[in-house]
């Protein structure tokens, strides 16, 4: 492993297979389609109706069993559409960080393919201003995305300058975000091409951590503020304070600002209970944090399940959210633009969106 622990730019960018158990590389956004606009049918030209999409893209490599194995989904919030798939193969991905081509799948089952690749390599990985273009078919659906995204903000540090330490000293990984990649392109859904723009959220985590019962993890987004909230919990849905992290990036002060974690309190406002699996997920919560404010999450749509067809996988909740602000404190007042405080004086709270993932919720227990 690493004699000096952290997140190093560019080379990070780059695989881990030699030095770590598990490596994940994980992109999820939010796009609308555009209004009033003509798009292109496989069948025929149509009017565009106006769409909103969420996605993501898990590629999770695991050293000891040397396989890697990809997870897909898609949700049209406006459909309340709801799509899923996953993919393993026992080969790696290309991956050239000096050329820029910084992942590539060389999945045998070809049901899902992707690459994440650097428009121009003389540009610097991580850097503003960075240009990336992402690309992922899933034949079984046929859907494909493709879009263009400029870096706005620079990298997220998670931990210490990326090093996130687990309970012992054997355990833990570095972990880095790319979450303000303002992005255009298209998404082929049904047969259709819809041009639509958003914002691209990249992670990027590798090391040795250790194994725990559950996880929640929020990536939020608030004006040009992007936060990253997330805990560990026991089977019976005690956070573990000691791992619970808050890390805020903003366009307008790209350096990463950590908030102490340990005081951060998540209450449950509701659950939700999966009609194909049964399980409870926390589909809605409050997280007050001590100082900034209080964050209310709510999901666009209630089933955002992702159940994998692979033996053993875990099941668990990847969802778009509708979130709010509350109880706004100095921290949050130092943390957003003056404009933007302004233009929402005299209100109780601030609208944001997000995107949360979460493992199941023991039901007999509540937090």
């Amino acid at each position: 492993s690493k004699t000096n622990p952290g997140v190093h730019i560019p080379k990070d960018f780059g695989p881990h297979t030699n030095n770590f158990g598990s490596e994940w590389t994980y992109l999820t956004g939010n796009f609308k389609s555009q209004t009033n606009s003509i798009i292109h049918s496989t069948i025929n030209l149509c009017e565009e109706k106006h769409l909103k999409f969420s996605f993501f893209i898990a590629v999770f490599y695991d050293t000891i069993g040397k396989n890697h194995v990809v997870n897909f989904g898609l949700t049209v919030i406006s459909q309340k559409f709801h799509y899923n798939q996953t993919d393993i193969s026992p080969h790696g991905e290309i991956s050239n960080v000096k050329k820029g081509q910084l992942w590539k799948s060389t999945f045998s089952g070809e049901i899902i393919t992707f690459s994440v690749s650097q428009i121009n390599p003389t540009q610097t990985l991580g850097s503003i201003g960075t240009q990336y273009l992402l690309q992922i078919n899933d034949k079984s659906s046929n859907i494909s995305i493709s879009l263009l995204g400029m870096d706005q903000a620079g990298v997220l540090y998670h931990g210490i300058h990326g090093f996130f330490q687990g309970p012992s000293n054997c355990s833990g990984y570095e972990y880095f975000s790319l979450p303000h990649l303002l992005s255009a392109g298209t998404i082929i859904y049904q047969k259709q091409v819809y041009s639509v723009s958003g914002i691209l959220w990249l992670d990027r985590q590798y090391g040795n951590a250790p194994s725990f019962n559950g996880w929640y993890w929020y990536g939020l987004q608030i004006d040009d503020v992007s936060m990253s909230v997330y805990t560990f919990h026991t089977e019976n849905n005690t956070i573990l304070q000691d791992l619970t992290a808050v890390n805020i990036l903003s366009i307008h002060k790209p350096t990463t600002k950590t908030l102490k974690g340990s005081n951060v309190k998540i209450k449950i406002r509701s659950t939700w209970k999966s009609p194909q699996t049964s399980i409870f997920y926390p589909t809605s919560v409050e997280i007050h944090i001590p100082h900034f404010g209080t964050i209310t999450t709510e999901p666009f749509i209630k089933n955002q399940e992702f159940v994998s067809n692979l033996h053993g996988w875990p099941l668990y909740y990847e969802g778009f959210v509708h979130i709010k602000l509350s109880n706004i404190g100095y921290k949050a007042k130092q943390t957003f633009r003056k404009k933007f405080l302004l233009q929402h004086q005299g209100n109780n709270e601030i609208n944001g969106y997000g995107f949360q993932e979460l493992t199941d919720f023991n039901k007999n227990n509540l937090i």
